[in-house]
């Protein structure tokens, strides 16, 4: 029973969905020169695959339904939940957002406190009525940018930072927003059979590949000041966009979902090598303390 429920532990929160947010969060260290102490080490681990399987888990719940019909479910997209594990889900999601406020609230600080208690709300209001954000075209991929967004905030407001109000932050978080309205593309067809409303079914694949190229253009407006690397990834993202604009099917959203998450990879692997290792700085920082 209980390795069962390990397996479905993993299946469920997407191991690829692991790493990004804790590199959100260790960036925000990184950019404000705060050390790692306990807290910090106790919330990489919960934006790790606690946080992924509070997301998902949620999500997987409500979405039972519309999984069942979708072809693209299992591997890296997750597994078909039966009715038997909604409890356990349930009740494991709820330790963990639990868990996750109590270490936020024992800082004692009020600024930390409060953009965890969105952190947790994010992923709740997403996928649970009555809210079901994902259900609302746009708002479905914008309140998705809590992905990178929420762990770098959460990093710079233990530290008392207030740069994650930068608005070249906003707008590179925005990026996330980007990748979700493409992602939508991948299941536009069982979530029309389903009656799902996303951003894909509601307004067509190439609105939500125009909203992300938009985004990803934008940003390279003000990024190659801050990062090349980073903007070398938005600038791929961006031809990507482009390419799914084109030809907008879901398999071919599929696979340049994939061509982004190896992108990601290699820039973490470039920037643990150049920063890390051989002590290179890689971003500008002079360039985000100009308000």
């Amino acid at each position: 029973m209980l390795q069962e429920k390990m397996k479905k532990f993993i299946a469920i929160s997407r191991p690829i969905y692991w790493i990004g947010p804790p590199v959100a969060y260790a960036l925000g260290l990184y950019v404000n020169s705060a050390p790692i102490g306990l807290v910090e080490a106790i919330e990489l681990f919960l934006l790790s695959a606690p946080l992924a399987f509070l997301t998902y888990g949620i999500n997987d719940i409500y979405d039972i339904e519309t999984d069942a019909i979708n072809p693209r479910k299992g591997g890296m997209w997750g597994v078909v939940l039966e009715k038997k594990d909604v409890k356990w889900v349930m009740n494991l999601c709820f330790i963990i957002a639990v868990s996750m406020l109590l270490i936020a609230y024992s800082t004692l600080n009020i600024l930390h406190a409060v953009v965890m208690s969105i952190g947790v709300a994010w992923p709740i209001a997403y996928s649970m009525p009555p809210f079901r954000l994902k259900t609302k075209p746009i708002i479905d991929s914008i309140v998705n940018a809590g992905y990178g967004y929420f762990p770098f905030s959460l990093a710079c407001s233990l530290v008392g930072s207030l740069l994650f109000l930068d608005y070249r932050i906003i707008a590179f978080s925005l990026c996330f927003s980007g990748v979700h309205a493409l992602a939508t593309i991948m299941d536009m067809e069982e979530d029309k059979r389903a009656g799902q409303t996303t951003f894909s079914t509601a307004l067509g694949p190439r609105a939500a590949a125009l909203f992300a190229l938009i985004i990803f253009l934008f940003n390279l407006t003000f990024l190659p000041a801050i990062s090349l690397s980073i903007s070398a990834c938005t600038a791929f993202a961006a031809l990507l966009a482009i390419y799914v604009f084109i030809w907008p099917t879901p398999e071919n959203a599929k696979t340049i979902f994939k061509l982004m998450i190896i992108c990601f990879f290699i820039w973490l692997a470039y920037f643990i090598a150049n920063h890390i290792i051989l002590r290179n700085p890689t971003v500008n920082l002079e360039i985000l303390e100009r308000r």
